[in-house]
């Protein structure tokens, strides 16, 4: 489905929102969604990193620790695709994070070419401080919604990235 709607006429404030100020509004890229996007990321992942910081996680590492918290387990492979890093990358934070003892890596009894990823105890104590971080990360840096607009929100986005996140297997 294509749109003809021009993403600036979506862009008008609301009546109880200072969505745009003037010196936004100048910016042709405050009318990009694609710029809009990036920048929400940008911010909303500075204070995770900022509310991570004294867990000495960074928001890299606590996606990690997220992912590998299922059921049955993933492969290093898998944890990479998921989190769209690039797999050498993914082996050098999972080699960080074993050495610090969050995470071990196990062979799978069916797949002995395969390596499961567990949290260990430490591990699962260190993520569910992390939750508690990431949980008030969100809720500062979203603050200005109400719960039914971050509602919504997440499932727009969550219809946005249904086709796209994530990338298929191969």
């Amino acid at each position: 489905m294509r749109y003809t709607i021009a993403v600036a006429d979506c862009l008008e404030p609301s009546a109880n929102s200072q969505a745009i100020t003037p010196e936004l509004a100048a910016l042709p890229l405050a009318r990009r969604v694609g710029f809009l996007s990036h920048k929400l990321a940008q911010l909303l992942l500075s204070l995770f990193e900022a509310k991570l910081s004294p867990l000495k996680l960074t928001t890299r590492t606590y996606f990690i620790l997220s992912a590998v918290d299922r059921d049955p387990p993933l492969s290093q492979q898998e944890l990479a695709r998921i989190l769209g890093i690039d797999p050498t990358t993914i082996v050098t934070l999972v080699d960080d994070l074993e050495r610090v003892g969050y995470l071990k890596r196990a062979r799978n009894s069916a797949d002995r070419r395969r390596y499961d990823l567990r949290l260990t105890a430490l591990g699962r104590r260190t993520l569910t401080s992390a939750h508690r971080a990431a949980d008030a990360a969100e809720e500062e840096f979203f603050a200005p919604l109400n719960r039914q607009e971050l509602s919504k929100y997440v499932a727009l986005v969550q219809q946005v990235l249904a086709a796209r996140w994530p990338a298929p297997l191969g």
